[in-house]
């Protein structure tokens, strides 16, 4: 049976791992993205820069992910979050 992620169940997982941070990488030919993302607060921040072929294409933004894409997180990074799915 798999655990259904309410909105109850995501609060409880974030609250437990209040200042969990790690990374992710993606790159392809011309293009290169790292994300860091950080528990606080009850939520999940999202830190993404990057940089692609073109000479201006250099990015670095912050986001605060909502609820599908932390449910989306949790289901990826399930064993980092300490959660069996």
């Amino acid at each position: 049976m798999s655990l259904r992620l309410t909105k109850e169940v995501v609060d409880d997982i974030l609250r437990r791992n209040e200042g969990l941070e790690f990374d992710t990488e993606y790159s392809r030919r011309n293009f290169r993205q790292f994300t860091h993302y950080k528990v606080t607060d009850g939520k999940i921040l999202e830190y993404v820069s990057g940089k692609s072929s073109w000479a201006d294409s250099h990015f670095n933004e912050m986001y605060e992910c909502d609820i599908d894409k932390v449910r989306r997180l949790i289901r990826i990074f399930s064993e980092k979050f300490g959660v069996e799915l």
